[in-house]
């Protein structure tokens, strides 16, 4: 049988064809840089951009003295504040980068015991095809709602594998946990399952929770509001002051060093400030839709169930 050919399109001139890359494209190639994608285009550093900007523009009156008053603080006490400065923002990036990590080491504990937990029950016990199906239901689904729930979302019925529940639970992370529980005992009370080897699967069952508690900490308990107050109001400061006490000396190169000055502190702040919510949809948050997605696809296939994918 022949085959049509296929369809080719043709122009009938040149002028069909542009080869002037438009400003999408050229935003496109840079950000296939990696190096230029992450530090232009990433939240948390957009804006400094703007600052380092704006505070350029503030160093350039300090050194044409265009303003009629200066702060009149002493260069030493301006490095000491910057010190101080260094210091609390030293401690509040790495006590912001310990919440996002602690998130995820969670998330990575989750996938252990979701690996776990699939394990023990396919081989402590015979499960028949539906049994099994409603395990890697319950499992994966444990997963994507500890995922909404940590970003404000606690509706059963916008979880995989749960259209149109009839319950409505406050804290579908815990009602799932407590049908994982149902069904081991379940299958305890029809002596397929012994009471050591329930047990054994409890060990399991029983660190979900704990992890759900354990991000809600991470989540529910932002860092003390005076002290972020405390650090903010102190960079505000020693910028507002660094260019008049730098310009009588460097002058014109007054304007790199408070540039480079304010990208290196409100960069941090920045940084900080969204290390402080690794659950939230941001740059630097937790991809925890790979999360969910790897204990969905590793639990069919430890119970050998067929996903949506397959």
């Amino acid at each position: 049988m022949n085959e049509p050919a296929p369809h080719i399109e043709t122009h009938s001139s040149d002028d069909s064809f542009d080869f002037r890359p438009t400003r999408t494209d050229i935003k496109r190639s840079i950000k296939r840089v990696p190096v230029v994608s992450h530090f232009i285009f990433t939240k948390a550093l957009g804006r400094v951009w703007l600052l380092g900007l704006l505070a350029t523009i503030y160093s350039t009156a300090a050194v044409l003295e265009l303003a009629p008053i200066r702060f009149g603080i002493s260069f030493s006490f301006e490095a000491l504040l910057t010190i101080g400065v260094s210091l609390m923002l030293s401690i509040r990036v790495s006590k912001a980068y310990d919440r996002w990590w602690e998130g995820r080491k969670q998330w990575g504990k989750l996938v252990n015991i979701s690996r776990n937990l699939a394990i023990k029950l396919r081989s402590l016990t015979p499960l028949s095809e539906q049994e099994r199906v409603e395990v890697h239901r319950l499992i994966q689904g444990f997963a994507r709602s500890l995922k909404n729930h940590l970003r404000g979302k606690s509706t059963l019925e916008e979880i995989r594998g749960f259209p149109a529940h009839a319950a409505n639970p406050l804290h579908v992370p815990a009602y799932l946990a407590g049908l994982i529980y149902d069904s081991i005992e379940s299958l305890k009370k029809e002596n397929r399952l012994s009471d050591i080897n329930a047990l054994i699967i409890d060990s399991e069952a029983r660190e979900l929770l704990e992890v759900a508690g354990a991000c809600e900490r991470i989540q529910g308990t932002p860092p003390p509001p005076s002290f972020v107050a405390f650090v903010r109001f102190s960079m505000t400061l020693m910028i507002l002051d660094l260019p008049w006490e730098l310009a009588p000396q460097l002058g014109w190169y007054t304007l790199p060093i408070t540039a480079l000055a304010t990208f290196l502190t409100c960069g941090g702040e920045s940084i900080a400030n969204h290390l402080d919510t690794p659950f939230n949809i941001h740059t630097d948050g937790l991809d925890l839709e790979a999360y969910c997605n790897g204990i969905d696809r590793v639990t069919a296939e430890i119970l050998h169930v067929r996903t949506r994918a397959d």
